[in-house]
């Protein structure tokens, strides 16, 4: 081979319409037609680059910062943190809560503090880092860090839900965010390595069903990493995130142990926990996707936040 050639298509169903396509296929007789049907798809493109540019990204982007903070000084620290919300534009959400265990899995260190930031999109996020008033807490905190830190930053985009009337029969939930973190909710994390091998559909749709099986209230989001170049030297890396939303710590809880839960994790991620390992049941959410097995991911980190404030 001598020459390589990477074509980018908005989605598979343009994949498929290109490979039929006359002027793909090299037949003069559609030439005209071929060359309009270019000169729209350019058009479309360049419009939606232009509603991008006016939106600031579409959307929201999460923040999320990990610590190990020594104990006499975890108070001062959190506070000076959840200030900077009244001191810099656009951050439309500050949540803060202490992980019950060290990361599962963590490449390096312990982290004891978890810090969720919601900017209203990239461009917030990215005028924040470089800010005076972020600068002057970085420079208070650095000296106190145990670890290193932390950073995941990403785009969230729902998952699934499982809503209250899914489980016991009960009613009343709407089935989103403020749901499940009003009144001082839940979060697990889950950091992880996709391989380009993986069968992302199955690898999604199984883990909605084992969220499903589970008949725990959560609200579930995930998205890709899309830090900010700036930040280097992080512990701990991953390509994605997916956070979950409890009511409460027991709700979390009664999540990560369950068996459905469990069998997805140990599927797709070579998981043991306190309570399973040694055993030899792999489990397997659903029989329609192939061996998981054979296609193991790399667990970054797992954990549990159990009040989020």
């Amino acid at each position: 081979m001598s020459h390589a050639f990477l074509v980018t298509f908005t989605n598979k169903e343009a994949r498929n319409a290109y490979l039929p396509h006359p002027e793909h296929q090299n037949d003069p007789s559609s030439t005209s037609r071929a060359k309009s049907d270019l000169a729209q798809a350019k058009s479309t493109i360049e419009q939606k680059a232009d509603v991008g540019k006016e939106t600031g990204g579409r959307g929201p982007i999460r923040h999320l910062v990990l610590f190990n903070l020594p104990k006499d000084s975890e108070d001062s620290i959190s506070s000076e943190f959840r200030l900077l919300k009244d001191k810099i534009d656009n951050i439309v959400k500050f949540e803060a809560g202490i992980i019950q265990q060290p990361p599962m899995k963590a490449k390096q260190g312990k982290m004891s503090h978890a810090f969720l930031v919601t900017f209203t999109n990239k461009e917030a996020r990215n005028a924040y880092l470089p800010h005076p008033e972020h600068q002057k807490f970085v420079s208070k905190v650095r000296p106190h860090l145990t670890e290193s830190l932390t950073v995941f930053d990403y785009k969230p985009s729902t998952l699934t839900t499982v809503p209250m009337e899914e489980c016991e029969g009960k009613k009343n939930s709407n089935g989103n965010e403020d749901t499940f973190l009003k009144n001082g909710g839940s979060l697990s994390v889950l950091i992880f390595n996709l391989h380009c091998k993986l069968d992302l559909a199955c690898f999604i749709k199984e883990c909605k069903d084992a969220a499903h099986e589970t008949k725990v209230p959560v609200y579930m989001e995930w998205g890709a990493m899309a830090n900010n170049i700036i930040e280097k030297n992080l512990a701990q890396k991953g390509s994605h995130i997916i956070i979950m939303q409890f009511m409460n710590a027991k709700a979390a809880e009664a999540f990560s142990l369950h068996k459905a839960w469990t069998s997805w994790m140990k599927k797709y991620f070579q998981y043991e926990d306190k309570y399973t390992a040694g055993s030899n049941d792999s489990g397997s959410p659903s029989k329609n996707c192939g061996n998981g097995n054979s296609l193991l991911q790399e667990l970054v980190t797992y954990f549990n936040v159990p009040k989020i404030s």
